[in-house]
């Protein structure tokens, strides 16, 4: 029953269902069955994933007086170290992870995650091309493979490697983001400008393609086309604060001050107490001259929130 369970956690731990891996773990505890090392070990990395620090901290104590004897509780162990920042001990309990019998994917990840961040690309690629062994079909493996290519400076393995990860999951945002961008870099922006405008006229109202156009646009020098986007995007989704956001931003980056004002007063109708507004409405009052006004956002809406006023005088 135990083995089930843990193997239960582990694959909704892998797939990102840390709700569903909690709610197995905690009607398990409930139960009144026993904990073991192993499942301490578990816990402390589901509960550090969750940002539980102090009951993810206990859960290790309690777990790390028993050496682990499985690939998958080393690999826990080295999980949660990783959490925790501490490079040293992840890496001495992954390491173990892939010498103990029948290692999985989690396992050859996991340090080729913690080697990348250390600057060992080659060992990285090499453990990451081994998780892509025993599972080809978990799109995150190729995006982190494709991560790496990047940093190494190897583009074109690199997009293969993202475009991989969107034939498994083609609604897979942050592979999509590290595309546009690879893509953005290497002066490519018009090959997705067309990918995008295709799909644009297979799902008009699709809000997620016309941002995304729109930035690529903008970022392509087609700053005129990528407002025209947002406000086509404002008029069919207008109660949507993010595009009025992402709009004003625009217009506020080109100092087209007078339209953006224009736009966040809009958002902040919507929604008063939206911080990321408020700053960037109080700072585009400053780019426009509007100092008094500009104080008077901070002054009457922005004091309440501390880290606001940090963040609007770093701007």
């Amino acid at each position: 029953m135990l083995t089930d369970l843990l193997s239960s956690i582990r694959r909704q731990i892998y797939l990102g269902d840390l709700s569903g891996a909690w709610n197995n773990l905690t009607d398990f505890q409930a139960a009144g069955n026993a904990d073991t090392p192993e499942l301490q070990a578990l816990a402390g990395l589901l509960q550090l994933r969750m940002g539980m620090f102090e009951p993810g901290r206990a859960s290790l104590d309690k777990a790390l007086p028993t050496e682990p004897d499985t690939s998958a509780w080393a690999a826990d162990l080295g999980g949660a170290f990783l959490a925790l920042g501490d490079i040293h001990k992840a890496l001495e309990f992954l390491r173990l992870a892939v010498t103990l019998p029948n290692p999985d994917a989690t396992a050859f990840n996991r340090l080729g995650a913690v080697l990348m961040t250390v600057g060992e690309l080659a060992g990285a690629e090499e453990y990451f091309r081994q998780a892509l062994v025993k599972d080809e079909n978990y799109a995150a493996h190729h995006l982190n493979l494709g991560n790496l290519l990047i940093q190494s400076g190897r583009s074109e393995e690199a997009l293969a490697c993202l475009d991989k990860a969107l034939a498994i999951n083609k609604d897979f945002e942050l592979a999509l983001q590290v595309r546009n961008q690879l893509l953005v870099t290497l002066d490519r922006a018009d090959v997705l400008i067309a990918e995008l405008e295709a799909k644009l006229e297979e799902e008009p109202d699709s809000l997620p393609i016309r941002r995304n156009l729109a930035d690529l646009l903008d970022a392509d020098g087609r700053f005129q086309e990528g407002v025209a986007m947002l406000r086509e995007a404002a008029k069919l989704n207008p109660d949507n604060v993010e595009v009025l956001l992402q709009l004003a931003r625009m217009l506020a980056e080109r100092f087209r001050n007078r339209p953006a004002l224009a736009v966040l007063r809009q958002a902040e109708e919507l929604d008063p107490e939206r911080q990321a507004v408020l700053v960037l409405l109080a700072r585009t009052l400053v780019e426009a001259g509007n100092n008094d006004k500009a104080e008077e956002v901070v002054e009457h809406e922005l004091w309440p929130f501390p880290k606001c006023r940090e963040m609007l005088f770093m701007l």
